[in-house]
């Protein structure tokens, strides 16, 4: 992304966008600067009578400069929920998710691939 707020610099805090993400620049005196990345998601739903569906969720990340979380590497997320709702607006979602990181151990404070 171009012109990324530079979440180190005070300064840049005005420049963050509702949603949306800085990120740890090289200096900290950069207002902005270009930070890389891109991804995908997946989505599964099955829903199974009114109140109760099954999700499952894959997701990929490749953090290209290591500016959006810390470390350069790619990494993925995988997702299973049950989801039961009780009323309208009201969800009980409980969820196992397994995340890796490839290139780099960047859980722990840097000393695990996988959380």
């Amino acid at each position: 992304m171009k012109d990324t707020p530079n979440v180190t610099d005070a300064a840049a805090a005005s420049l963050l966008v509702n949603n949306s993400n800085g990120a740890i620049c090289k200096t900290t005196t950069e207002l902005t600067c270009f930070a890389p990345d891109w991804a995908t998601v997946q989505y599964i739903a099955k829903q199974f009578g009114k109140h109760n569906a099954l999700m499952v969720r894959n997701e990929y990340l490749d953090d290209i400069k290591g500016q959006r979380t810390g470390f350069a590497t790619k990494y993925t997320e995988h997702d299973v929920s049950w989801n039961h709702w009780i009323g309208s607006t009201v969800v009980f979602r409980p969820e196992l998710r397994y995340e890796h990181a490839y290139d780099a151990p960047a859980y722990n404070n840097g000393t695990k691939k996988a959380n």
